[in-house]
């Protein structure tokens, strides 16, 4: 009764791990797409565009006139002010009731000539953004290439896994077979033997494919981002129908790896003309207002 039992809460329990996990049919053009969108690596690449963006758009800033505007406002509640500047009693005349101060401020600072600092700035910060963008367009092309390995690694996973299949099922009906005619007199026991150690080796071999798949599957839903739980089915006759330009990212026949170096060392030579300014004085006009 006990045995019975826990082989009952075993096959519960297994039931209710398979209907908790979710089976997502997905061709391999899906899953590059979603890869490239969600993955990690994507996500920060693009990131790092927006940031090479931004700081762009600082540098340009640098190029316009800075206006600072300012103003600061005093109170006196009943002031006592006495002074020559004021008059004296003597005169008959009526002082003036100062009880606040209100002053304003307006500069406006132009750069006229800074020995080529903020072009050459402009310069380096384009090149950045040029280069960090064809290196992004190269990290998707590797995340789509690993997506592709990972689908064909599945795939044959999965294909060795139905082998072992179908072999193990031939084997145990062999097993059956053999045992059958051990029971007659029929064969030998030591075939028998070799019957159920063919079966173990098979199902050794199930086990590994089984293990492998998982492994497998595993990378792929953490690559894209999905629930743990996701299993990954390949829809293989959607993949048959489509053409590599669907299946990969389109190739124009530049290293995007390549041009990315090229922007580098672009920058780093205007880095040094950058380094060149200092030897230019910096001429600015400065216009104050006090009001």
């Amino acid at each position: 009764m006990t045995t019975n039992y826990k082989l009952f809460l075993f096959f519960v329990l297994t039931a209710a791990t398979i209907s908790a996990q979710e089976i997502k049919k997905m061709s391999l053009s899906d899953a590059v797409s979603i890869a490239i969108s969600k993955s990690n690596e994507a996500l920060l690449a693009d990131l790092k565009i927006e940031t090479a963006q931004f700081e762009l758009a600082t540098v340009k800033n640098n190029l316009y006139p800075n206006l600072k505007l300012s103003g600061q406002y005093l109170r006196l509640n009943e002031p006592t002010l006495d002074g020559a500047l004021l008059g004296n009693g003597s005169s008959g005349g009526t002082r003036p009731e100062v009880s606040s101060l209100l002053l304003g401020q307006a500069n406006l600072t132009m750069p006229l000539f800074q020995g080529f600092r903020l072009r050459n700035n402009v310069t380096i910060s384009d090149h950045f953004l040029k280069s960090q963008t064809y290196q992004t367009a190269h990290i998707k092309e590797q995340i789509a290439l690993r997506v592709t390995e990972l689908f064909a690694r599945l795939y044959q996973a999965n294909q060795t896994q139905k082998l072992f299949e179908d072999n193990l099922k031939s084997a145990k009906q062999r097993e059956k077979d053999f045992s059958n005619a051990v029971e007659n007199g029929l064969l030998a026991k030591n075939d028998l033997l070799k019957a159920q150690l063919q079966s173990s080796t098979i199902e050794l071999g199930l086990a590994s494919a089984l293990k492998n798949a998982a492994l497998i599957n595993f990378q792929l839903v953490n690559l894209m981002q999905l629930p743990d739980n996701t299993i990954i089915d390949i829809d293989i006759e959607t993949i048959k129908n489509e053409t590599a330009a669907s299946q990969l990212m389109q190739f124009d026949g530049n290293r995007n790896d390549f041009e990315a170096l090229n922007y580098q060392q672009k920058a780093a030579e205007t880095a040094i003309k950058l380094a060149k300014a200092n030897y230019f004085p910096a001429v600015n006009l400065v216009v104050g207002y006090i009001a």
